[in-house]
């Protein structure tokens, strides 16, 4: 009967790493402040940051409906962004190498959190653990991503302005203080 039904719980790993990519998601998107588009960019990182949250603070919630529509719904709008993005590239006439294109760098991040949300959505009380293991080497990428980056100034000199301003911000002159 109703006692003999016992409350499973997610792995702690599960919990773990779906609040790590929260807060990664939310870096991706305070990362964003300076971009020329930046509302469309905003909403694009913290959708999955607050669906990890959920996943965090709930219990079996990849089998809810309307958890996992809106995934289904946020999946898709990333895949048109990155078609978006692609045809962007593909019409561009510039003599960059791929990597230094920040059309490429944003196709790298929607990737990411598309892969995370379709494993998300794919997982069930029975494969938790698997899923946060993998979650744990995919999230490794854009940190060691990020790291490289801030340790390379041959690679932060080439990245568009309102890129360096967020994590470096230009240092005021006596004049200003």
């Amino acid at each position: 009967m109703m006692s003999d039904l016992k409350t499973v719980k997610e792995p702690l790993e599960w919990k773990l790493i779906n609040l790590i990519l929260a807060v990664l998601f939310s870096l991706f998107a305070y990362v964003q402040k300076n971009d020329p588009d930046p509302e469309i960019w905003i909403a694009i990182y913290l959708i999955p940051a607050l669906l990890c949250i959920v996943l965090v603070v709930t219990t079996n919630t990849t089998s809810n409906p309307i958890w996992r529509m809106m995934t289904l719904l946020h999946i898709i709008a990333i895949f048109v962004f990155i078609m978006y993005q692609i045809k962007i590239i593909m019409d561009s006439s510039t003599d960059e190498r791929f990597y230094e294109m920040e059309e490429a760098r944003e196709i790298g991040g929607l990737l990411f959190a598309v892969i995370w949300l379709v494993l998300c959505r794919n997982s069930t009380m029975s494969n938790y653990r698997r899923t946060a293991y993998i979650g744990m080497v995919i999230t490794a990428v854009p940190i060691l991503l990020w790291i490289g980056i801030a340790l390379s100034e041959d690679y932060r000199a080439g990245v568009p302005e309102h890129c360096k301003t967020v994590m470096y911000p230009p240092e005021k002159s006596n004049t200003e203080l």
